[in-house]
Parts: structure tokens; sequence; C-alpha cells
């Protein structure tokens, strides 16, 4: 199996960032006054996908199915707890 690495062009990176400039021409139009959270959510989805990116390339190159199923677990974890912290509804478990 030959591992390539898919590499994103200027082009296709301003493409995929179009709906940022949506956002803000809602909240212009539509006078929300939510251009920090805007920026803010940009800042923060443009970092997370970098370092999720190295990440993810760095432990496929390991090439170690344990190691990939353990992170894979790691991930499963903490969205399971983000979701338990977002929702209103008390988990309880009966054994």
């Amino acid at each position: 199996m030959q591992s390539q690495v898919e590499t994103i062009s200027l082009v296709q990176l301003i493409i995929s960032y179009f709906m940022l400039f949506v956002a803000f021409f809602v909240n212009y139009t539509e006078n929300l006054k939510l251009t920090k959270d805007i920026i803010y959510s940009f800042v923060r989805m443009s970092v997370q996908l970098l370092l999720i990116g190295y990440i993810l390339k760095f432990i496929f190159q390991i090439n170690n199915a344990f190691v990939i199923l353990i992170y894979y677990a790691i991930m499963v974890l903490f969205a399971a707890n983000i979701v338990k912290e977002r929702t209103k509804v008390k988990f309880h478990m009966q054994i």
C-alpha cells in the first residue's frame, strides 16, 4: 500500500473558506453583531484542522493498528464527554 499525502492548493483553501465570507455577509446585512464570534470561530477551526492534520499524518505513518485503535478510543471518549457536558439530560448507569 502506497502512502500519499493529499495537498490543498491556495485556490482550494480560499474556496473552502468561502462560507466564512457568507457568514460575514449575513452578519453585516442583518446587523447581527457577531463579527468577533465569527473571527474567533474561524481561527479556532483553522488551528484545530491544522493540528489534527499533523496528528493524523503522524499516527498513520506509524502504521501500527494498536496505536491507531488507542488514538481512536481516546477520540471517542473525548467526543462522548463533550456531548455529555453539552446536553441537559443526565445519564445514569444501572448495573
